[in-house]
């Protein structure tokens, strides 16, 4: 009996260790529900972490590449001057300083309003009364004139009508002949050359748009020349103008050394490209609606028949052409390097000071420099420093493999290394391309004041005169007069003597 009492309370143990078994195995199962769960929840943060930290990383990139650009000014990119408005800028000049003061020294020979001896009009000033006493003098006890000033003035500007007439004559054969009038005076009514010269220095050299030479015009002489009269005087000058420019094409052809540089500006509300092609002493200037090789290429440009040395800022199209050499705008590269030192560039910095020492060693750009091998190992040592320090280039967005800008500018320096330190082995190419970029910075002072072209062959006009005027400037001409003489049919030629 006692032992069945055991196996009843035995049967029992297992049916509660049972029921527990299987609560047991339910909580198992639910927990191992819970578990796959939180599995697939950790697998879901894991990948939301890792998408995270890509976009956190791309969103730093991005950042640095901000931070980048709103540090960007005209010493560290290729942005104009005009973009600093706000900015005190740093002095950067590659120029030695020195002990000398700011201004003229000693002994230099400085330039003032002299007095003349030529006077067109003396007007005397007499005392009218004694501060002393209060009489009025009437002329008497003039002790004569104790001190002279001058003021050098222009006459009150006003229009001149000259009338040209003609007669006839009868010859003793009986043949009556007509006077002729000038070559110039083509109308019964019309502007003369003067005039006309200044609505082409106006629109041109002063960049100022149709109607505000109009109301220039208006303002000073009285006289009120409309839009379309300004502009058929341009149109006028341009047709003049074409065996001057040829002559100034040719001759930058046959030089050794020549700049080239584009910039873009509106024709007819599209963006337009003006390319210059320049020398010391000729400007040659065009308008194409391309920038590259299709521009480069055309008709008007002259770089397909240059066999000198084109010196440009590495624009890729350039390259394209064999039959000159190659050199490269320095302050451009310096720039950029500028832009990497302000992110503690190690390579950037040495380079920089290699590319200064040479500028200096060549006499600023001169003459050339001594032990070139020296400087050469050095620029290759440097190029290997930036080998390791600039990362290597990474997949974008869209598959492509992108570079940073200092790998980028690494990339040009190995390429391009001849064309680069082409200044120190030749004393006629310059450490710069400044000579272009002077030659077409007044495109953009013309969109600062005149905004845009409405018609291309507006913009074809305003190139030709623009090359001309410039062209005139550096061989030290008077713009005015001789833009005049050419108004007057007159020929007119650089090479001319006398």
């Amino acid at each position: 009996m006692e032992l069945s009492a055991d196996i009843l309370v035995l049967q029992e143990l297992v049916i509660k260790l049972l029921e527990k078994i299987d609560v047991l195995s339910s909580k198992v199962i639910i927990l191992e529900n819970e578990l796959k769960n939180s599995n697939e929840k950790y697998a879901l943060l894991e990948e939301k972490y890792v998408l995270s930290e890509t976009k956190c990383s791309l969103l730093e990139a991005e950042n640095l590449a901000l931070k980048r650009q709103l540090g960007m000014n005209s010493e560290n990119s290729h942005k104009p001057p005009s973009t600093d408005v706000f900015k005190v800028k740093k002095d950067v000049s590659l120029r030695e300083k020195t002990d000398k003061k700011v201004g003229g020294q000693t002994g230099h020979k400085g330039h003032y309003l002299e007095m003349s001896e030529n006077i067109d009009e003396v007007i005397v000033h007499f005392a009218e009364s004694c501060s002393c006493c209060g009489k009025t003098f009437e002329g008497e006890n003039n002790l004569g004139v104790v001190n002279t000033r001058q003021v050098f003035d222009m006459p009150s500007p006003k229009l001149v009508v000259t009338s040209h007439q003609i007669t006839k004559h009868q010859c003793s054969c009986g043949h009556i002949e007509l006077g002729k009038f000038p070559l110039e005076v083509k109308s019964k009514t019309q502007y003369g050359s003067n005039i006309l010269t200044i609505c082409n220095i106006l629109t041109n050299e002063c960049r100022v748009s149709l109607q505000k030479a109009s109301q220039i015009l208006s303002d000073i002489f009285g006289c009120s020349l409309n839009v379309s009269t300004i502009m058929t005087a341009n149109e006028k000058l341009y047709e003049n103008l074409a065996s001057v420019e040829q002559e100034i094409k040719e001759a930058i052809i046959g030089s050794e050394v020549a700049h080239f540089d584009e910039t873009g500006m509106r024709v007819e509300k599209k963006l337009y490209w003006f390319h210059v092609a320049c020398t010391t002493l000729f400007t040659y200037l065009f308008v194409h609606e391309k920038r590259g090789l299709e521009a480069i290429k055309s008709n008007e440009s002259i770089l397909k028949d240059f066999s000198g040395t084109a010196v440009h800022d590495c624009w890729k199209s350039y390259f394209n052409f064999k039959n000159c050499k190659h050199a490269l705008c320095n302050a451009h590269i310096l720039r950029e390097l500028n832009a990497l030192i302000e992110q503690k560039s190690i390579w950037a910095t040495k380079m920089k000071a290699l590319l200064t020492e040479m500028y200096q060693k060549s006499e600023k750009g001169k003459g050339i420099v001594e032990n070139p091998t020296y400087f050469l190992r050095m620029y290759d040592y440097i190029c290997k420093i930036a080998e390791k320090e600039e990362p290597p280039p990474r997949k974008s967005k869209n598959g492509k493999l992108k570079s940073s800008k200092g790998r980028n500018l690494l990339n040009r320096l190995k390429e391009y290394q001849a064309e680069v330190i082409a200044f120190s082995q030749n004393q006629n190419i310059p450490f710069t391309n400044n000579e272009a970029e002077r030659a077409i910075r007044h495109v953009k002072i013309k969109q600062k004041v005149s905004m845009c072209f409405r018609t291309f062959d507006g913009a074809k006009i305003y190139a030709r005169i623009q090359s001309v005027i410039d062209t005139i400037k550096k061989h030290g001409l008077n713009v005015f007069q001789t833009l005049k003489n050419i108004n007057l049919y007159q020929n007119f030629s650089f090479f001319q003597k006398g």
